[in-house]
């Protein structure tokens, strides 16, 4: 391989004045803000207090708090600036942090490990490096006024490459050339239809919400509250079925199956056990007089439960190829 093949230089990325990384910033505020919403909105339907709202000051501390301690991070204690180095070669394009990011990094993990949160920071070190082939890179942008290289996936951004001015004609052609190939290569290769996924998100999504109507089927929704958990565990599984990661598919599937397993016993006990007023009536429903009720939703709980399971231990079959090769 010749030296020309492959590309490494390091470049003190802007933090504060980039205006990607303020794109960034954005973005991640904003999805940090609808994620908070969504969260209280979650909880206070299962409290029982309809859709709360948070107020606009709510937003604005919260919002204001990131934008904080971004500046405090990037000035701080990066002054403004991240040294990275970038690699590109034949194989694909790296990138590593340098020598005082990484300990910076590592002066993070150890104070938040003490305090008992080391996430973000165990993040971040996890993030120090990679690299990505070049048959990930699917599209090539480039900003020339700004020396920056974005490549991106079939969907968004995976990495920018910051350039000095020497190297970066050099950076561009060699993404280019790699890309193109990376390109051709993926035109001759074999590529899988999506004709099974669409039926099988449908069914998925029908069967799941078909489920849990009939085990809500025994529930009064004015004086019960364990309909609200029949829903979150149909939520669970229902996200199951139409993640692809194997870690996510199996996590949303596990949390499903188990509150599914908890409803379903509350489910029995209280039917089992009526309550019963002083005059002898009996309030609510129970399996002497509603059975017909009860069989169905605890058909309809069991359907939750196996779905779930079947997300959990099963494997889909694969998709059938289509040859999609240029003669």
């Amino acid at each position: 391989m010749d030296d020309r093949d492959t590309l490494t230089w390091e470049y003190d990325v802007p933090l504060v004045n980039d205006l990607f990384l303020l794109k960034d910033l954005i973005m991640v505020i904003v999805l940090s803000l609808v994620g908070m919403q969504v969260c209280v909105l979650v909880v206070g339907f299962f409290a029982g207090e309809g859709a709360v709202i948070l107020p606009w000051i709510a937003y604005a501390v919260a919002g204001g708090a990131l934008v904080v301690l971004f500046f405090i991070a990037a000035v701080v204690l990066l002054r403004n600036r991240f040294r990275t180095r970038f690699t590109v070669s034949p194989s694909g394009v790296a990138y590593e942090s340098g020598r005082r990011e990484r300990q910076i990094n590592r002066i993070g993990l150890a104070l938040t490990t003490l305090a008992g949160r080391p996430g973000p920071s165990a993040l971040a070190t996890a993030r120090e490096s990679g690299e990505f082939p070049w048959e990930d890179v699917h599209k090539v942008t480039v900003h020339a006024g700004r020396r920056v290289i974005t490549l991106s996936d079939s969907w968004h951004p995976i990495l920018r490459l910051y350039c000095p001015p020497e190297t970066f004609g050099a950076a561009v052609s060699l993404v280019q050339r790699y890309a193109a190939q990376a390109a051709t290569e993926r035109a001759g290769q074999p590529q899988t239809t999506i004709r099974r996924q669409w039926w099988f998100y449908v069914v998925w999504t029908v069967g799941v919400v078909v489920a849990a109507i009939l085990g809500l089927l025994y529930y009064d929704l004015n004086l019960d509250d364990m309909w609200r958990w029949v829903i979150l565990s149909a939520a669970l599984v229902l996200i199951a079925g139409l993640a692809e990661a194997w870690l996510i598919r199996r996590l949303f599937a596990l949390a499903g199956v188990g509150l599914g397993i908890y409803v379903l016993v509350v489910l029995l006990i209280d039917a089992s056990q009526p309550i019963v007023g002083p005059s002898g009536a009996v309030y609510g429903r129970n399996y002497e007089v509603d059975t017909w009720i009860l069989v169905v939703s605890v058909i309809g709980q069991l359907a939750l439960i196996a779905l779930g399971t079947w997300r959990l231990f099963g494997k889909l079959r694969q998709p059938k190829i289509k040859r999609n090769v240029s003669r």
